[in-house]
Order: C-alpha cells, then structure tokens, then sequence
C-alpha cells in the first residue's frame, strides 16, 4: 500500500497486516500444505483454514482476505513489466502499475462515482457512511469491496477540517480489507496529497474517539473502502474555516491562530490541539491523540522520509 511521499497525519492505530498479505499473495495458485491440509486442499495465509478445489471462485469468501476468490477472470498484467496484480488490487485507488494502467480511468471510471459535497465556510458538514448498497462500479476491486469516494468543496480562500467521530465494523473474511484515507485535492490515487490512513486487519470493533486535521486546501477528499460481507459505518464531519491573511489554520483544531503573535501566550487558539503553547516550557512536546504533532509552526511538520 502507498503511503504520502510528504506530508502526512499518519494515524496508524490498529493498522493491519494488509501491506504484508498485497506483496504475499502475488501467484494465482497458493500450493499445498500437507502437513494442515488434506491432499486436494489448499491453506489459507495467516491461518490453518482449509479450502477445496470446490471452494475456488466460487463466489463465496472462505479464506482470510479471500484469496479463494482471487484472480477468477485471470490476473492484470502491467504493460512493460512482470508485475501480475491480484484482482483486488485493480481500481482500488493506489497505483501499483508502473504505467498506471490498473488505475486508469477508462478501466476504472473513478470519476463516475464521486459523491460531490459542498461545504459552507463555518458549518460543518455530516456524512454518515454504511455498508450495503447498489452501486456496482464492476470492477475487480469492486468485487471485494464496496469504495465511496466524496469530494470535499470549500469556499475560495478557506481551509477544509474534517473530523473521524465514528468508526465501527463487524467480522468477516474480507474485514482486513477495510480503510478510510483523506487528503487534499480530489484525487486519492495520489499519493502526495494523502494525509490520513485508517485500517485495522482484525475483530470486530467500535473506534468513538474523535480524530481532527486539517485537509490545508479547500478542496479535499475521503475514500471509504467497506470490504463485502461485513456490516461497518462510519460517521464524519467537514467543515470550512476562513482564517485572515495573517493567520493559519490550526493542524488539529478547526481555529485559526496568528504564529507570530499567539506562539506561546499563555492562551490556547488552537483549542483542541493546543499545539500553538507545545514546547513553551522548554519540554519536548508530544503527538495527541487526535494526530498531530507537536511544534507546527517548524517547516513541514508532517515531513516524513
């Protein structure tokens, strides 16, 4: 899975092993394990579950990730090189193609789907988002999972902030495969734009805490990847800050704060972050559970190698 390349929130709580499973599962045929499974059975990864030859692409998901159900109509092939993509990796939104074809948009109809939402300067803006539903995208991604793709637009001149208040999921052989990714622009197939990564690779769960960033545009996205077979939701909200000209959004907190002024007086501007009075004592300062970092006035805070 591709990560930003710049700047990045990067919340990896509960994160999966689904990077692991996407470099591991690369051949159509997975082999035998004769010391699990019967003689005309392949094994699950991950696990000692079982599947027969029966089992293969038969619509139903036996195995962790469902990798029974992989490469059914035969796997992509890159132009130009030996990469041969696993179905699910195919119009999943990150490019693994070194021409990019897996994620163009004649194959992939991305734009088709986005769910355009205006965001008025100083209201917020809910979405609550469920598994289930009809959209049928038909590609071989879709067939794993269920992606909804909105498109934040804020006013010319204002910051979008978003907030994650509700994230729950059930089990399921698929659950691994679920995430939720935000950035700035309209775009999550690039990468230098992605500022949030959520994705869990176990049980099932309820995640209430509220995580807050700012998108640093007023144009900004979120990918919702629910995998079939589970029940999730998700619930978050958008808002659109206008800050003056001598102002700028607060990376945690939908305020705006005056670095040069309000650096460490004492006063919190940034009220949910309070990021603008880190390290005013001369301590080290700290990341907060909803994300950010300490001391962002430094140049590109979120910089990562």
């Amino acid at each position: 899975m591709k990560m930003a390349s710049q700047t990045m929130i990067a919340l990896y709580f509960l994160i999966a092993s689904v990077v692991a499973a996407s470099a591991l599962v690369q051949e159509e045929n997975q082999g035998e394990s004769p010391d699990v499974c019967g003689e005309d059975q392949g094994q699950c990864y991950f696990d000692n579950t079982c599947y027969d030859a029966s089992d293969v692409c038969d619509g139903i998901y036996d195995c962790p990730i469902g990798i029974d159900e992989f490469n059914c109509t035969g796997c992509f092939a890159c132009s130009g090189s030996s990469k041969c993509l696993n179905d699910f990796r195919v119009c999943d939104f990150y490019i693994d193609c070194p021409g990019q074809e897996d994620e163009s948009e004649s194959l992939c109809r991305h734009s088709e789907f986005i769910k355009n939402v205006q965001v008025p300067t100083g209201d917020w803006v809910t979405i609550d988002q469920r598994s289930g539903g009809d959209e049928n995208r038909n590609t071989p991604a879709s067939n794993f999972k269920k992606f909804t793709h909105y498109v934040f637009q804020g006013e010319p001149g204002t910051t979008l902030f978003m907030e994650l208040l509700n994230f729950t999921w059930s089990e399921g052989p698929l659950v691994s495969l679920h995430e939720i990714s935000a950035g700035a622009g309209d775009d999550p197939t690039d990468d230098a734009t992605l500022y949030v990564y959520l994705a869990y690779g176990g049980y099932a769960a309820s995640i209430s805490n509220s995580w807050n960033f700012s998108l640093k545009s007023n144009t900004g996205y979120a990918l919702i990847n629910f995998p079939k077979g589970i029940n999730a939701s998700v619930q978050l909200r958008v808002t659109a800050i206008a800050c003056e000209s001598h102002e700028s959004l607060c990376i945690g907190s939908p305020h705006c704060v005056d670095w040069a002024n309000d650096k460490c007086n004492g006063e919190y501007e940034c009220v949910y972050s309070q990021e603008d009075e880190f390290k005013c004592d001369g301590d080290l300062g700290s990341v907060s559970q909803n994300g950010t970092v300490d001391d962002p006035s430094a140049e590109d805070p979120f910089k990562h190698a």
